[in-house]
């Protein structure tokens, strides 16, 4: 009998890989860190694999082959996929060395620097920077030319080196139309640096557009009347008080306010906050919360966490899965398409559609048509004052709980294949039963308005408002 251990083989090549990526990190400017985040679930691959093969090659081989799990193997290999994943989700601002903290230790010398520059402007209407390693502060002061501080740290075994590399470390390019500011980290030795860190505060002397490319590091960006693009990994990005923005983030919160045009932002893995914009907001968020408060018109993409959306004065757009969704005082149309958490929704004065799948649907005080179409979950719907509207509501596999005020009127038509209460006793609904369904078709006061309600394997319920 021959016996086969199964975890090994993904074990070596895993060991393999890593050291691969960490040997080319020593050459060129690699983040290993952000190539983790996304390859980590190879190992599970790799691991799956081996067991795959393994049965195969034992049911198709003419000898007795008996196949075991390497116990040693599947414990590193849990604690790989534990500590990689942790590492690469993990919020803070720092490099991969920083991770392990014993290669700080390696280098003989921590220093510090500070470069300044002023650069006069002219036509120019556009300044980008790029940083790696570090946090970026931009605002309009009162300065004659834009005004560039550069703060600089670095671990280092060779000072004179250090000081050669910082020389030439930021570069600033003044063009007719735009001006460059990049921190080149290319083609020095990584064996004299390591953990750079540069930190820019940037004072503008007039309105003027701007692009920010950074990883690693917090931006900060207020009072620029004009369009900012930027472009974060692992830090956060706070602007206030700016014309436009669009932002693509991950790895970190995104804080927005006082916008006087548009706003499009995109981020994974942080907290999406957004209040007080003139113009349009589009916002896409994977694994954090979204919070909107005081806007315009506004669309939203979510998947997981929670969408929370108030006081907006436009209409109002919702695609989300594994995200619960609360809506409070809307002026327009809202649509909302989810599945797998619940909806609450209050105060809309224009039409109102939601779909969703696996959740529960709160909603109250509708004003204008409703359209509701749910499954696997209740419905808990409670009108105010609706006239001259259609209320369509259809659920599956679940109850809908339905009160309008004693001064409502419109024409009632339910329909289920299970039982219509009303609670109040008050309506003499006139029940129809027939053929294992329940059937009301009934006008009170008037019929300025229609409720359309249909549910199969649940019960309506006439409750109090």
């Amino acid at each position: 009998m021959v016996k086969k251990r199964i975890g090994i083989i993904t074990l070596a090549i895993t060991f393999i890989l890593v050291g691969i990526f960490f040997l080319i990190e020593q050459f060129i400017n690699f983040d290993i860190r952000f190539v983790l985040s996304i390859l980590w679930p190879i190992i599970i691959i790799l691991l799956g694999l081996e067991i795959l093969f393994t049965k195969l090659i034992a049911d198709n081989s003419k000898k007795e082959i008996k196949y075991v799990y390497s116990k040693s193997s599947i414990v590193f290999i849990i604690i790989a996929v534990l500590v990689i994943s942790a590492l690469s989700n993990f919020d803070s601002v720092f490099s991969i060395n920083d991770t392990i903290g014993f290669f700080s230790d390696m280098y003989k010398y921590h220093s510090e620097y500070n470069r300044e520059f002023n650069i006069q402007l002219s036509d120019q209407e556009l300044v980008e920077l790029y940083n790696n390693h570090g946090k970026i502060n931009v605002r309009k002061g009162d300065v004659k030319d834009l005004k560039v501080t550069a703060s600089i740290s670095i671990d280092n075994n060779d000072e004179e080196y250090t000081n050669a590399f910082v020389d030439r470390l930021i570069q600033i390019n003044e063009d007719n139309d735009y001006i460059l500011i990049k921190t080149s980290i290319d083609n020095y030795d990584r064996r004299l640096i390591k953990n750079l860190e540069v930190n820019y505060n940037i004072i503008l002397p007039r309105d003027i557009q701007l692009n920010v490319e950074n990883s690693y590091g917090e931006i900060r960006v207020k009072d620029n009347n004009k369009k900012i693009e930027l472009k974060n990994r692992h830090g956060d990005v706070i602007v206030s008080n700016v014309k436009s923005i669009d932002v693509k983030n991950s790895y970190g919160d995104i804080e927005i306010s006082n916008i006087s045009d548009d706003v499009k932002l995109s981020n994974r893995h942080g907290k999406i906050t957004v209040n007080n914009v003139k113009g349009k907001v589009n916002v896409s968020n994977e694994y954090g919360e979204i919070k909107l408060e005081e806007l315009q018109d506004v669309n939203v993409t979510s998947l997981h966490e929670s969408v929370y959306v108030s006081n907006i004065k436009g209409s109002l757009k919702i695609d989300s899965k594994y995200a619960e969704i609360t809506v409070a005082r809307v002026d327009k149309d809202v649509e909302i398409n989810t599945n797998n958490e619940d909806v609450k929704i209050e105060d809309v004065n224009g039409s109102c559609k939601i779909t969703n799948k696996h959740g529960d649907i709160t909603a109250v005080n509708l004003k204008k048509a409703v359209d509701i179409d749910n499954s696997n979950g209740l419905i808990d719907i409670r009108f105010d004052d609706i006239n001259h509207s259609l209320v369509r509501i259809n659920n599956k596999h679940g109850n809908v709980d339905f009160s309008i005020n004693e001064n409502q009127g419109g024409q009632l038509l339910f329909y289920t294949n299970r039982n219509i209460v009303d609670f109040l006793n008050e309506t003499e609904l006139n029940v129809q039963r027939e053929d294992n369904k329940q059937i009301v078709n009934k006008t009170i006061n008037d019929d300025k308005a229609k409720f359309d309600i249909k549910v199969i394997n649940g019960d309506i319920n006439i409750i109090k408002p």
